[in-house]
């Protein structure tokens, strides 16, 4: 930036001003330098969560396996990034990943999958002391409702079982009256081969 000389010895006095009194912001004064991480005395200010959520991913992405890595890539890129990338680790607060979390039109489950990556990000931002606080772990995970089995009645039962014939019924009454799964009546069956 070229500013008239004038203005420059303004901003140089105001600096070694704010240098005088223990105020003076590098990354403030200094927007886009690389030593702006280096030398300010509050990084979390630096950091976006774009920067903070590739960075992290790039330090984890080895260790997952590819689904994992398939659902956070998804996570990070199409909800995390539009909605939270341009601020800084310090703009981001519990009131505004709240907002957000409001605005999702999805379960709870998919929300939660989808904060996993931002909480790793604070945390690791908070364990490496670039933030002083971590927003994220003051929300908690939503409450996931999970169904419960409805098994057939045995009224049911017997409905289905008279309504088959020959083999198809004696599978059918043997996986009802056995509990097992379908999955191990097939692995179990002597005429089909075990390879």
């Amino acid at each position: 930036l070229h500013y008239p000389l004038r203005r420059q010895r303004q901003m140089c006095i105001r600096d070694r001003w704010d240098i005088v009194k223990g105020t003076f912001n590098y990354a403030v004064t200094f927007p886009g330098s690389r030593n702006s991480l280096k030398l300010s005395k509050n990084p979390g200010s630096v950091i976006t969560i774009e920067t903070a959520l590739k960075d992290w991913y790039k330090r984890n992405c080895k260790r997952w396996q590819p689904s994992t890595r398939r659902d956070y890539e998804q996570s990070i890129w199409s909800k995390l990034i539009p909605a939270f990338g341009a601020m800084t680790l310090n703009e981001v607060t519990t009131n505004a990943v709240k907002d957000w979390i409001n605005l999702q039109q999805v379960t709870n489950k998919r929300i939660n999958n989808t904060l996993i990556p931002l909480r790793q990000a604070f945390d690791e931002a908070f364990c490496d002391e670039l933030i002083e606080t971590n927003p994220l772990a003051r929300i908690k995970n939503l409450p996931i409702q999970s169904r419960e089995p409805q098994p057939f009645s045995p009224v049911e039962i017997g409905k289905i079982v008279n309504y088959l014939q020959g083999q198809e019924r004696n599978y059918f009454q043997f996986a009802f009256w056995s509990g097992l799964r379908l999955s191990l009546i097939h692995i179990s069956e002597p005429t089909r081969p075990l390879y």
